[in-house]
């Protein structure tokens, strides 16, 4: 299926998710990473703030041993910042709460990911802006991409797509 299709399908369907599954669905998601050796042993994971009812990982946020990062768009590519709160958090160009801080210009140990959908070869398709695609090509953190279990897709990947360590859905973790 061409990328354009998979990704008009994924956000109607994920928009379409009733907030009990979301709520259950995300929370099990979550501990399945906190299972994970590679999380365990991270002092800085990047997140990313849910919108359009992705799968809501702000909950790992609790843990106070590790530092948290979430997005920002600066000057068309996409930096990571920490924040303490979410209160802290100012609306961005696309109305999606952004950290103030300065950019983070350490190590970065796990990256979690979102998506409109992920290949069974854990190749990510985004929105189409090429952000993330961007970001990763410059940093090597342990990458976990993260949707439910129905954006898992077959669609035509190019080289350019990120492509993840392991991507992990409510019902499955695709290594």
């Amino acid at each position: 299926m061409d990328k354009k299709k998979v990704r008009k399908e994924m956000l109607e369907k994920r928009m379409g998710l009733p907030i009990e599954f979301l709520e259950t669905e995300s929370k099990r998601i979550c501990e399945k990473i906190k299972g994970m050796k590679e999380y365990r042993n991270a002092k800085v994971v990047a997140l990313y703030f849910p919108i359009k009812n992705e799968v809501d990982v702000l909950q790992l946020c609790e843990d106070k041993s590790k530092i948290f990062l979430l997005p920002r768009l600066e000057n068309e590519r996409l930096v990571f910042a920490p924040f303490g709160s979410l209160e802290e958090l100012k609306k961005g160009r696309f109305g999606i709460p952004e950290p103030v801080a300065p950019e983070w210009k350490g190590r970065i140990d796990v990256i979690i990911v979102p998506a409109l959908a992920f290949s069974p070869t854990k190749h990510r398709l985004g929105y189409g802006k090429g952000y993330y695609d961007g970001f990763l090509k410059k940093v090597d953190p342990f990458k976990i991409g993260v949707v439910f279990d129905f954006q898992i897709s077959h669609f035509a990947h190019e080289e350019h797509d990120a492509r993840m360590d392991v991507v992990i859905t409510e019902k499955r973790t695709i290594f």
